[in-house]
């Protein structure tokens, strides 16, 4: 996925690798925007050029910030495909 700890992506500043699995790792990383933490989830390059799991990759993230919503937790979620 080609991701480093301490990596600048836009306004993110990438701080430790949470977990991974079989859709991709998700990250922790600070938003120096909007000056708090954030879970950013990675899609594997080689999943980036299938078009069924890019579709599926942005429903379960969808998914997770409903769910971190509706559950009232203030939370910014963003996707990155690195290609």
């Amino acid at each position: 996925m080609g991701i480093q700890i301490e990596q600048q992506l836009g306004s993110l500043e990438i701080n430790a690798l949470l977990g991974k699995g079989g859709m991709g790792e998700i990250y922790r990383a600070r938003d120096m925007k909007l000056k708090r933490d954030v879970a950013i989830k990675m899609l594997p390059d080689e999943f980036s050029r299938e078009a069924y799991r890019v579709s599926r990759f942005c429903t379960l993230s969808s998914a997770a910030r409903a769910s971190i919503l509706s559950g009232g937790w203030e939370s910014r979620h963003k996707a990155h495909t690195i290609a």
